[in-house]
């Protein structure tokens, strides 16, 4: 018996094998109720957490600019505070025109966008918005680089 007046039956399978199975009479969780709304809960959190790591996962830029870019960093809009350089996440350190690149501990949000591209133009780009879950969280195409220095 247990503390709440239950009895718990538990006993181990005839065959005594590293991988036998232990078999339980007794209900943890109290009523069945119990069980089927612990279920669900479950049920309905998993799909959540695992569409939250795809998102994380799907964090990328792609980059529709026609150009190579050697380096990108973001920041919070209207400041310098650029984080590092998230080229460095590809394995030959640059974007080639309409690669996709993993972005690195950057949150959906709105950026800044400063980029040099493998001529040595720099250019920055005002107020990105940055998305989570969706196929690419940002990219940036010639339009966006009219007013870059050469």
């Amino acid at each position: 018996m247990d503390g709440g007046g239950r009895s718990c039956i538990v006993e181990r399978s005839s065959e005594q094998t590293p991988d036998s199975q232990w078999e339980t009479g007794c209900n943890l969780w109290g009523s069945p109720t119990m069980n089927v709304r612990l279920s669900l809960v479950i049920g309905c959190l998993f799909p959540a957490l695992v569409t939250s790591a795809r998102a994380a996962d799907r964090m990328q830029f792609w980059n529709l600019t026609g150009e190579t870019i050697s380096k990108l960093y973001l920041a919070p809009p209207g400041t310098s505070q650029w984080g590092p350089n998230q080229c460095a996440n590809d394995p030959d350190g640059a974007v080639d025109s309409d690669e996709r690149l993993k972005l690195k501990d950057v949150a959906p949000g709105r950026y800044d966008v400063k980029l040099t591209d493998a001529t040595g133009r720099t250019c920055i780009v005002r107020d990105v918005t940055v998305q989570g879950g969706k196929a690419y969280a940002f990219s940036l195409s010639p339009e966006d680089l009219k007013e870059c220095s050469k």
